[in-house]
């Protein structure tokens, strides 16, 4: 370990649970001096945290954040903690954000961000004016998952799509209020658009994958799992999406053999 560079050092830190990283912290000074140093907290899998903003200044360059899910109680305390940091400016640097499953999420915090690249909201209750405010607040995001997020729909979707054109990564899985129209929203406003994940949506058909390919040609990986595409559709993606490396299209009843 002594004979390691301090950036090694570092790398490796940031891999530790959180839990790890203060239990040695206390025992090692080489390892009290670089926490400061490190980017990233990970709180998932942590029971109870404590006083969030007792520990998350000790993170000085804080740039990465993973949230777990907890009691009410637990989730309520976090966001009230959170909001007085952000208020200090200590999230200022955030560019990840994980905060998947939280049943409490009043992201008053979230939207104070304005360097956010990656938002992982997957199974949360944020709620529409709480995630607009996000979005337009952040034009960098090139990352976003709204797994399970049942509260989002098409009219929302497509003003996410206008307010982040450098959107890379999307993952709207169980949104079954999404519909095809949006697909084509997507296509307008989304040139840079590589993954994307559909499954589940019905309404997902033809016509709106063909708008999608148009204008995404760079996909490289696309989920249509139980969608209504057919053969028609799939050609669309195959002739515009000339870089796509992953097609999932198990349980389209739509699609006959060749």
């Amino acid at each position: 370990w002594d004979e390691l560079s301090g950036e090694v050092q570092l790398i490796i830190l940031e891999y530790l649970s959180f839990p790890t990283l203060f239990r040695i912290r206390r025992c090692c000074k080489r390892i009290r001096d670089l926490v400061p140093e490190c980017s990233v907290a990970d709180f998932r899998g942590v029971p109870f945290l404590g006083p969030l903003d007792r520990i998350i200044p000790v993170f000085e360059k804080l740039k990465a954040l993973h949230l777990a899910r907890g009691s009410s109680d637990v989730e309520i305390d976090h966001e009230l903690a959170l909001e007085k940091l952000s208020q200090k400016g200590s999230l200022d640097h955030l560019q990840t954000v994980t905060a998947t499953g939280r049943t409490f999420l009043r992201a008053q915090w979230l939207m104070r961000c304005t360097q956010l690249r990656s938002l992982n909201l997957s199974t949360t209750s944020v709620q529409w004016q709480s995630l607009q405010t996000i979005v337009n607040k952040n034009p960098h995001l090139t990352e976003l998952n709204l797994t399970n997020c049942f509260q989002f729909g098409s009219i929302e979707l497509s003003q996410i799509a206008m307010s982040t054109p450098n959107l890379k990564i999307l993952s709207v899985l169980g949104c079954w209020r999404i519909n095809a129209g949006t697909l084509g929203t997507l296509g307008l406003f989304c040139h840079q658009l590589e993954s994307v994940d559909f499954t589940g949506l019905l309404s997902i058909d033809d016509d709106g994958l063909q708008r999608l390919a148009k204008g995404c040609r760079k996909l490289k990986f696309l989920k249509l799992e139980r969608t209504s595409v057919s053969n028609s559709g799939i050609r669309e993606i195959f002739r515009n999406c000339s870089q796509l490396e992953f097609l999932c299209f198990q349980g389209c009843s739509n699609i006959q053999d060749a």
